[in-house]
């Protein structure tokens, strides 16, 4: 018995319809390839071309260019910013910017700044700050301010790569507040901008935040080893008022620097009524403590705080001069069992070693 023909239209039309969509697969699968491979010709025409002039800039200035067509604006913008940072040497790069100028890119990057493509913008950003254009910094002022933590990160760079003397004490704000930056890239920024410039914006930004703000600027000046933001550090430590959580901070800044100058008082708050702050003190005081400061470590080894006894007794065994029989003694002579049983692990390590 053969199929009705209702049923026999319906398949043919739902065959129809199957081949029709391959097809139409097929015919967009074709297009993107001949996208493709127009844009990857086009690509290879302009390196041919501009190849040769970005590395002649290197050293010398071409005195005429080709035009760059508004198709061609962000290959050439990608090109350059990647020969501009792959190279050493601020006269290779002054070459690279008057090039960009040449062509007429400083002014197509500015207006790429109002973009709604945010890739179309990050490379804008990124140009700008490479150029020192100047005309692009109120712009990069409202694009810092960019809930789009890439693009506000971006631009903040690029404004202290224009003026680090202008930038540097907004930026040091914004670090504070903008807990979406990336540290490790806010860090990499602050290095740099160079210790000797980012110390002094960066201090009086940690004494003027809230607590919070101010552990977080401290962070950063451990990160980047600013020794030059000690002298703020010392005051905002000692300074009345001071919460206990940012006297840790300050504590454990003081501590990886080692100045010998700091061993007072950083031995004034072994006794701080915080366990915390007592802990960080000891902390400090191991990693520069002399033989006077072992009576004052082994006071701690009975603190009511578990982590300020633990850290006394880290202290204890890193101090420069200690030895293992003298922790073996110190641990003998101890009459509270805390104290005793905190010492354990640090004499297995010493005993092994």
């Amino acid at each position: 018995m053969g199929l009705p023909s209702d049923a026999i239209r319906i398949l043919w039309v739902a065959g129809v319809a199957e081949v029709g969509v391959v097809f139409a697969l097929l015919t967009v699968v074709l297009i993107l390839h001949i996208v493709k491979s127009i844009q990857l010709r086009r690509r290879a025409r302009f390196h041919a071309v501009w190849r040769p002039l970005l590395v002649q800039s290197l050293t010398d200035i071409p005195k005429a260019v080709p035009p760059v067509s508004s198709r061609e604006t962000m290959i050439f913008l990608y090109y350059w910013n990647y020969f501009h940072e792959s190279l050493l040497g601020q006269d290779k790069m002054n070459g690279l910017n008057e090039l960009a100028r040449l062509a007429g890119m400083d002014r197509a990057a500015v207006k790429l700044l109002g973009a709604k493509s945010v890739s179309k913008r990050l490379m804008a950003i990124i140009t700008v700050g490479h150029l020192q254009e100047r005309t692009a910094w109120s712009d990069l002022l409202t694009l810092a301010q960019s809930a789009h933590p890439i693009v506000s990160l971006s631009a903040a760079r690029a404004l202290i790569h224009i003026d680090p003397q202008a930038a540097l004490p907004l930026v040091t704000q914004w670090i504070g507040t903008r807990t979406d930056w990336s540290p490790p890239k806010v860090a990499a920024l602050l290095y740099q901008a160079g210790s000797e410039r980012i110390a002094r914006p960066l201090s009086e930004a940690a004494m003027r935040a809230t607590p919070a703000m101010t552990i977080r600027l401290l962070h950063f000046l451990e990160v980047t080893r600013c020794t030059a933001a000690l002298p703020a550090v010392r005051t905002l430590l000692t300074r009345k008022g001071t919460k206990p959580a940012v006297q840790v901070a300050c504590l454990k800044l003081i501590g990886q620097f080692q100045d010998p100058k700091d061993l007072e008082v950083v031995r004034s708050y072994l006794q701080h009524s915080d366990a915390a702050v007592r802990a960080q003190a000891a902390v400090a005081l191991g990693a520069n403590g002399t033989p006077a400061d072992e009576s004052r470590l082994v006071t701690l080894l009975s603190d009511a705080q578990w982590e300020v006894r633990y850290q006394a007794a880290d202290a204890l065994a890193h101090l420069p001069f200690m030895r293992r029989e003298r922790l073996g003694e110190i641990q003998a002579e101890q009459t509270n069992a805390q104290a005793k049983h905190i010492l354990e692990p640090f004499l297995i390590g010493t005993r092994r070693a």
